[in-house]
């Protein structure tokens, strides 16, 4: 990778070229970070010292009339992240940010296509190699420290991935050679290799509507029209079970009116299991669980000894990872899946503040939080199954057909 602070590449994208270095203004910016973090965050140098983050602060403004708008973002990133904890972070890039048209997930040693946009179907499943000539093993090393959010091993990979994608941090770090459009080269399970050129759009950093590998739900059907976005409910009739996909927070108005539609269910058919699916719910307000957790608590017909189960995965960050321990603690949850992306000791409570004139959004940790007698990396599961490409390809939920077939032996035994 070349050293940052050597790269001359030119971004090509017109607003940020719009928005010229204007040394003086960057420079009462990044006092007004480091002042503001240094008032609002609850222990700002829980991780880096103050000597540290100085120097790394007066480097970056040394090198300002040298680096172009979104260079000067990117170390700021990379300032950020050294900070140590996921919520102290650069969550938006700004406006009109590039995005490429896929989605990629990592699978052991593999960095697989999971999500394409239509023209690009045909790439899923293909793992990708390079991208403008640079391995992709040396793209990710190099990208790593701009990464935000990250807190373990976990939710760097689920992150990393998201990064990949943005075509202005990867042209800033000298891995492609122009903003618009770089060329990916993919190999298939039979070993063959393909080069696209992909073109990067501000239209596709939403991935809702890319093609996609549909992993299914062991005896369980999607219901067609879902009360709640990111949470709805769902019986598994044959195995007296209530399963909860639990993927974004409600108002706390609309969890009571879940979380007593979910009880009456329960009460009035005798439901004996309970399956919560946390996975990809990347947080909001821990509370609201709580609530959901009120109502659940009270149902007598479940097993509360043998009989719940909450999934989670590596994008299960923030007050979700929270959710998780409590399942746990409240409801004598059993964890199956992969470690949280969030650790049960850390940095929580998000706020922001905007830097005045380049108008970049600045979050910072007010709370720290301790979830468990003992900290991890992660909240470790009880059953731990992580995502094998040869299932995944052929559509099959591992982490519930685990708890599907552990139900099925108690049931019917």
């Amino acid at each position: 990778m070349k050293h940052f602070f050597s790269i001359i590449s030119i971004l090509l994208c017109p607003i940020i070229n719009a928005q010229k270095v204007n040394v003086n203004q960057w420079n009462d910016d990044i006092d007004f970070y480091q002042k503001t973090l240094e008032k609002k965050h609850i222990d700002l140098y829980h991780h880096i010292s103050k000597q540290e983050l100085d120097s790394k602060i007066n480097r970056l403004k040394k090198n300002i009339p040298a680096l172009s708008y979104f260079q000067i973002v990117s170390q700021l990133m990379e300032i950020t992240r050294s900070i140590g904890d996921g919520h102290t972070s650069i969550p938006t890039l700004g406006n009109n940010i590039h995005y490429y048209p896929i989605q990629l997930f990592i699978f052991g040693k593999d960095l697989r296509v999971i999500k394409a946009s239509k023209q690009l179907k045909p790439l899923l499943g293909m793992k990708l190699k390079s991208i403008d000539g640079t391995s992709m093993e040396k793209i990710i090393k190099g990208i790593s420290p701009f990464v935000q959010f990250v807190e373990n091993d976990q939710s760097k990979l689920y992150f990393t991935t998201r990064y990949l994608r943005i075509a202005e941090l990867l042209l800033a770090l000298g891995f492609i050679e122009r903003l618009d459009s770089a060329k990916f080269e993919f190999i298939g399970d039979d070993g063959n290799s393909e080069i696209h050129r992909l073109y990067a759009n501000v239209a596709y950093q939403n991935t809702a509507d890319f093609n996609s590998i549909q992993l299914t739900i062991p005896n369980l059907s999607k219901p067609s029209k879902k009360k709640f976005e990111g949470l709805w409910y769902k019986s598994i009739d044959s195995l007296s079970a209530v399963y909860i996909r639990f993927r974004k927070y409600p108002s706390f108005q609309q969890m009571d009116e879940f979380g007593k539609e979910v009880f009456d269910y329960i009460e009035k058919n005798k439901t004996e299991h309970l399956i919560i699916d946390i996975r990809d719910n990347t947080g909001g307000n821990f509370f609201k669980g709580i609530r959901l957790i009120e109502y659940l608590v009270n149902a007598d017909s479940i097993d509360w000894k043998h009989g719940v189960y909450t999934v989670c995965n590596r994008s299960t960050y923030s007050a979700a990872m929270s959710n998780t321990v409590q399942f746990r603690q409240i409801l004598n949850s059993k964890i199956v899946g992969e470690p949280t992306g969030a650790n049960p000791h850390g940095y929580q409570d998000g706020d922001d503040f905007i830097l005045p004139n380049s108008g970049l959004k600045i979050k910072y940790s007010k709370r720290l939080y301790r979830f468990q007698e003992i900290n991890t990396e992660g909240v470790q599961p009880d059953i731990y199954i992580t995502p094998k490409w040869k299932k995944y390809s052929k559509g099959i939920d591992e982490m519930l057909e685990w708890i599907v077939n552990d139900i099925s032996k108690k049931h019917y035994r």
